[in-house]
């Protein structure tokens, strides 16, 4: 899992003491992206044709990346509530 430092490292952020605004703006943007995906990858393991097609590697794969996603997702949520 990904914390918040690294996730600013990542973006080529340094934060400063007082730019909690530039927290939150980061924060809400890489929440909305996460969301995104999460909601592409659970479409695909939503779709019955998806299911009966796709190898079953494939299929967990995808299963994988939904909670490894929706993990990501807990963690920054959990970090933005620790940040108001």
């Amino acid at each position: 899992l990904v914390t918040v430092s690294q996730l600013f490292e990542s973006k080529g952020i340094k934060p400063e003491p007082r730019s909690g605004f530039l927290y939150t703006n980061v924060l809400q943007k890489e929440k909305t992206q996460l969301e995104g995906e999460i909601k592409r990858v659970e479409g695909k393991l939503n779709n019955p044709g998806f299911l009966a097609k796709a190898p079953e590697a494939v299929v967990a794969g995808a299963r994988e990346q939904a909670n490894g996603l929706q993990e990501k997702l807990n963690l920054l949520t959990q970090s933005m509530n620790a940040m108001k």
